[in-house]
């Protein structure tokens, strides 16, 4: 060794030792980070997602149910003399006025009477409530059941009715 020092030598010729991985990483992925963003935060789409996610929005909704009783139990199954049937309720929670249909079954246990149908549709508005009475001609002598659906929103309800009323 001539004493001189060789690690001085190569900094001041400018070809200092290799910088680390992440020191040649960090500033690119930071640029492409940035980029990224203000590409986001201009963008139409990404501002209304944003909107959308940090702030709370009403949900329309429709609510479904059978109504009060005289007894004050829920109960989906009516009964004249001649005749079976339901009574159903709808609300609106909507945040704008439409029309949906409804779809009644009424299946008798047991025997030889089949499922009849009733079709129909109401108009619903934001805070309306509607009640609908559906009967057939089916003489209340057995146990049946009554199903209530709204196709358009997957929403259904059952009522067991029992052959004599308690």
């Amino acid at each position: 060794m001539d004493g001189t020092d060789t690690t001085s030598e190569i900094r001041a010729a400018g070809q200092g030792p290799e910088p680390r991985w992440f020191q040649r990483v960090l500033p690119v992925v930071a640029t492409a980070v940035a980029l990224v963003a203000l590409g986001a935060v201009l963008s139409p789409g990404f501002r209304h997602e944003l909107e959308l996610s940090t702030s709370r929005q009403p949900q329309p909704f429709v609510e479904l149910s059978f109504p009060n009783a005289a007894s004050g139990a829920h109960d989906g199954c009516a009964r004249t003399v001649a005749s079976v049937g339901t009574r159903f309720a709808l609300t609106g929670h909507l945040t704008e006025p439409r029309r949906l249909a409804y779809r009644v079954s009424v299946t008798p246990s047991g025997g030889s009477i089949h499922t009849q149908h009733a079709y129909g549709s109401i108009r619903l508005a934001r805070g309306d409530s509607r009640e609908v009475r559906v009967m057939f001609p089916v003489r209340p002598t057995r146990a049946y059941t009554v199903s209530v659906r709204l196709p358009e929103l997957g929403q259904r309800l059952l009522a067991h009715c029992p052959r004599t009323r308690s």
